[in-house]
């Protein structure tokens, strides 16, 4: 249970411990999630609104959202450490990036992740997200180059 994970507006101090997430789930993967273009670690710029989930000041987990043209917004940076998946943690960041996406009035949420996150495309599928094709996100939707599948919900 992750009862004593707080969830709080990013602040540039989390930084060194968002670099140390993406690292931690690097290692289990054999493929880069880093962008290719990128040497070494990518910065993990905060989008409009980011959040951290923390656990004893350790950063256990990240969601962000960015708002986009024509009523659509974008989920951005959307991570949770390998011993807390499961434990709910993912579906209270994404309850806080519903939630803030309702106070801008935003009508679509869209996505990109990677083939090989797999417990990720599940999660986003049980929560009502359907996977679309890259022609079908929006023009000003920002494409991470390591990114290979999409996904869209609507949000009405």
């Amino acid at each position: 249970m992750n009862n004593n994970i707080i969830i709080t507006g990013y602040t540039p101090d989390h930084q060194t411990g968002i670099a140390d997430l993406l690292d931690g789930i690097q290692a289990e993967f054999t493929e880069s999630i880093y962008a290719r273009s990128t040497p070494g670690r990518e910065v993990l710029l905060p989008p409009v609104t980011y959040w951290v989930a923390l656990q004893d000041g350790v950063v256990v987990g990240t969601a962000g959202i960015a708002a986009l043209a024509y009523g659509n917004a974008m989920l951005k940076g959307m991570m949770v450490q390998q011993e807390q998946r499961g434990t709910g943690l993912a579906a209270r960041l994404l309850d806080a990036v519903l939630g803030y996406a309702a106070t801008m009035g935003a009508e679509q949420l869209y996505l990109g992740t990677m083939t090989q996150f797999k417990a990720a495309q599940r999660f986003y599928n049980k929560h009502g997200f359907r996977r679309i094709t890259m022609q079908e996100l929006p023009a000003d939707f920002i494409i991470n180059p390591v990114d290979d599948v999409f996904f869209s919900l609507a949000l009405h």
